[in-house]
């Protein structure tokens, strides 16, 4: 069946550019991407080259891109303030992903507020204090993070929770939402594990699991959550299917996950889920190393460039990689012809982690392509 791609291509610039400002950090996060270190790293972007960093999103053009200060620890960047005021003096929106130590403080969020900044986002991987602690390698984690959205709260703040999922924690996803939900939190960005930096000796997700936690994930955005994957498109596969045939149903897992957030939070709102997005590793989406070095994504270490030596727009437009990023109909396998493949492509960074090919099969996604029963177009039209 044709169907058409997803509403955007995002070929001529990206909604978001993840710039890993750092690599120091204070945690030891067993899933962390980055390989987090205390200190910054050699080579890490100084000030004059950070600003001109920051001028060159210009060239973008407007609206101009998102710029996500992440890390590592976003908040031991030494020229924090610098590159925040650039950014604020040239019209770029930011947001920022600190770790949850006392680097955060009031007095440095009013400056970042006062400068434009856009929300915060957090990582929390446990409903509790001895399982997120664990998770993040350092005690007193969970009770800084919630001190944090507290603070946030009160200073009007919007407020991002970012989650990784892993065996260890899969049983504690209903938990996790709910301490969410209690805190009067409704946007839950839902990473899952990809085995790359610290987290290569982490086993991986089979397809059962990731299957089952999106059908949840759905069934969650049901309650006003609002609901993002990274590396799991096929959670918009399965909001697609809902949509079009009102059919929530999945395995044992999906089943007892449910059955909890029920016990734990009523039955839901509503039946309605949440907006379907259309972007992907290099599709919308490009990563800046603390180095300048660039990636589709922080999770496909596939370089397409520095900005110390192109400008970041020509290396988003006119990379080869990237540009194949953005044509899921030339991948191998059936992410080529899938129908869904203009809003789900398959995890590009699993397919490399696992089979050494960014442009291959999500080797955890189970659909067949020859179950499609209806054309989803009239969904959103």
């Amino acid at each position: 069946m044709e169907i058409s791609r997803g509403p955007h291509k995002w070929d001529q610039r990206p909604l978001l550019i993840f710039w890993e400002t750092t690599k120091a950090c204070d945690l030891a996060c067993v899933q962390c991407r980055a390989s987090a270190m205390k200190d910054p790293q050699p080579g890490e972007l100084d000030t004059e080259e950070s600003l001109k960093f920051v001028r060159s999103l210009k060239d973008f053009g407007k609206p101009y891109p998102i710029v996500v200060l992440s890390g590592g620890d976003v908040m031991k960047k030494k020229n924090l303030d610098e590159i925040v005021r650039e950014l604020h003096d040239e019209g770029i929106r930011f947001s920022i992903s600190p770790s949850a130590t006392d680097l955060v403080t009031e007095e440095k969020l009013r400056y970042l507020s006062e400068n434009g900044l856009v929300s915060v986002s957090l990582s929390l991987d446990g409903s509790r204090s001895d399982n997120n602690d664990r998770i993040r390698g350092v005690r007193g984690s969970f009770q800084k993070t919630m001190e944090i959205i507290d603070l946030l709260s009160k200073m009007g703040i919007r407020i991002q929770i970012n989650t990784t999922v892993m065996r260890d924690n899969v049983e504690d996803l209903p938990h996790i939402f709910r301490a969410l939900r209690k805190k009067h939190i409704n946007t839950w960005e839902v990473f899952f594990l990809i085995n790359t930096g610290n987290a290569r000796t982490l086993k991986t997700l089979d397809a059962a699991t990731v299957s089952d936690v999106n059908r949840w994930l759905v069934f969650t955005s049901f309650y006003g959550m609002n609901v993002r994957t990274v590396e799991s498109p096929i959670y918009r596969r399965i909001q697609i299917d809902y949509m079009a045939t009102g059919e929530l149903s999945g395995g044992e897992l999906f089943n007892r996950l449910r059955d909890i957030t029920v016990e734990l939070e009523g039955k839901p709102d509503s039946f309605r889920t949440g907006v379907v997005g259309s972007t992907w590793d290099g599709n919308g989406i490009v990563f800046v190393s603390h180095d300048g070095k660039v990636y589709p994504s922080g999770f496909l270490p596939v370089e397409v460039g520095s900005v110390r030596e192109r400008p970041i727009y020509e290396i988003y437009r006119d990379s080869g990689v990237m540009k194949l990023l953005r044509e899921p109909e030339k991948f191998s396998g059936k992410c080529s012809y899938c129908a869904y493949n203009g809003y789900c492509p398959g995890s590009r960074a699993r397919s490399y982690n696992l089979n050494g090919d960014p442009f291959g099969n999500d080797p955890v996604c189970d659909y067949e392509t020859a179950q499609v029963r209806y054309d989803f177009t009239e969904v959103f039209s």
